[in-house]
């Protein structure tokens, strides 16, 4: 599997153990895998995750059809919950994104478990908001900057 022709596409992978991702890919050669990570085989990094070619058991790229969540099939993913809820959080490696779609997916992901009545609390809300604030001093993209200022007006 050639993994570079993915690299800056918007992706679903599947894993092995069936686990379903989507965002927007890096490709790594196996030479900087291996100095990086210590491991020599290419692969593709969506936000944080790395996805190695003998993990990946089916990748497929999205394309936008013009719907509410640009190509992706939700507002959000696993990526973003995992990451939102790992110990410590991870929020910061989706909200200090170059990509406007990792930003704008994770602040769709807090903006559901800021409510109570999702079920599951988010336990850093205020380092939450801190890196809220700091999306809306440092993103230039307007659909994230909306999101930032109505969640910031909404919990912060």
């Amino acid at each position: 599997m050639d993994l570079n022709q993915f690299d800056g596409k918007p992706v679903r992978i599947t894993d092995s153990d069936g686990g379903v991702f989507e965002a927007i890919a890096d490709y790594f050669s196996p030479d900087y895998s291996e100095h990086e990570f210590g491991r020599e085989q290419e692969g593709l990094q969506l936000v944080n995750w790395l996805f190695y070619e003998d993990y990946i058991k089916e990748i497929e790229v999205l394309e936008d059809k013009g719907g509410p969540w640009g190509p992706f099939s939700g507002p959000f993913g696993t990526i973003e919950e995992e990451n939102l809820f790992d110990e410590p959080c991870l929020a910061d490696e989706n909200l200090y994104s170059e990509e406007d779609a990792h930003v704008l997916r994770m602040l769709r992901c807090i903006e559901k478990y800021l409510d109570p009545a999702a079920g599951r609390e988010i336990k850093n809300r205020e380092e939450i908001m801190h890196l809220i604030r700091d999306v809306i001093k440092l993103s230039d993209d307007e659909r994230t900057l909306a999101k930032a200022r109505e969640l910031i007006e909404k919990w912060g």
